[in-house]
């Protein structure tokens, strides 16, 4: 595991972006991951992502972490993962708190789609009640938002507060 003891488990739940067969519509050399910034309502709902070279996967030395974006849309990274910063942010109140339950919520699925020159995101959180006796215990949350970039800005196109997971 690349990511194993960081600080409130930020990166435990890793998403690439897809980018065609063999990253083939990739256009800069770079491989973009995102993941929850952590594990609690509040973490977990911040988006953070980080880029490595396709020829550099294995080496954590050479992933570049974002930190922030220009006015003019590009982005700053960084080699030191404590100045990551959230690319997009999720509303809370969507991850579930049940004792001795790992949480999971906000572990998105992007792609980029050629014809359109954007990315989406699909992304989904967890419906919560004051009892917590189950996975899934009232309806969820389920989003779409599109970019011009891996980093955004993320524009929702689709919002969805009463989405139901069928088992």
């Amino acid at each position: 595991m690349v990511f194993f003891e960081e600080p409130g488990g930020a990166f435990s739940l890793l998403t690439i972006l897809q980018m065609g067969r063999n990253y083939e519509d990739n256009r800069d050399g770079f491989v973009y991951v995102y993941a929850p910034n952590g594990n609690t309502d509040g973490t977990m709902n911040q988006l953070v992502m980080f880029r490595v070279p396709k020829d550099k996967i294995l080496d954590r030395s050479a992933y570049e972490y974002f930190v922030s974006r220009d006015a003019d849309g590009s982005a700053q990274w960084s080699s030191d993962i404590q100045e990551r910063s959230p690319v997009y942010t999720f509303p809370t109140g969507w991850v579930n708190k049940r004792s001795g339950a790992h949480p999971y919520a906000w572990h998105p699925s992007v792609v980029y789609i050629k014809p359109l020159g954007q990315y989406l995101m699909t992304n989904w959180g967890t419906g919560i009640d004051e009892t917590q006796k189950a996975w899934f215990p009232k309806l969820n949350y389920l989003g779409f938002w599109t970019a011009p970039h891996p980093w955004g800005p993320w524009t929702q196109i689709h919002e969805d507060t009463a989405w139901m997971v069928i088992a």
